[in-house]
């Protein structure tokens, strides 16, 4: 998933081939995907900065596979894990640890804190 995120970082890279060959490998991959969203469940409500800071990112990482994903044979595995109330949760969680947002991350992804328009 933290590739994902790279691809935010390096927009030259080929999102559509990335998704074309990875999409068929996430079905495969379901305890790893378990793990993630734990993990990611975790650092929105409990846990230390440290949780709450990786939880930033996968909720980042996300919504990267959502779009990368969309109308693959993957896209199903990336529905329905967020809503409106984790992402205000992940919001606080960022202004309690002065969690600023990376500078590849789009301005969309709210949970992030976000101090000065960009």
């Amino acid at each position: 998933m933290q590739l994902l995120e790279e691809l935010l970082e390096h927009p030259e890279r080929d999102r559509p081939a990335f998704a074309a060959m990875t999409a068929p490998l996430i079905a495969a991959t379901k305890q790893a995907r378990r793990r993630w969203v734990d993990g990611f469940l975790d650092g929105i409500t409990c846990g230390s900065e440290e949780d709450a800071i990786e939880s930033l990112h996968r909720r980042t990482q996300l919504e990267v596979a959502r779009e990368i994903y969309r109308g693959t044979v993957a896209a199903e595995y990336f529905e329905n894990i967020t809503d409106d109330e984790g992402d205000d949760a992940q919001h606080g969680r960022a202004v309690d640890y002065q969690v600023d947002a990376p500078a590849y991350v789009p301005r969309s992804h709210r949970w992030w804190l976000w101090r000065e328009p960009r």
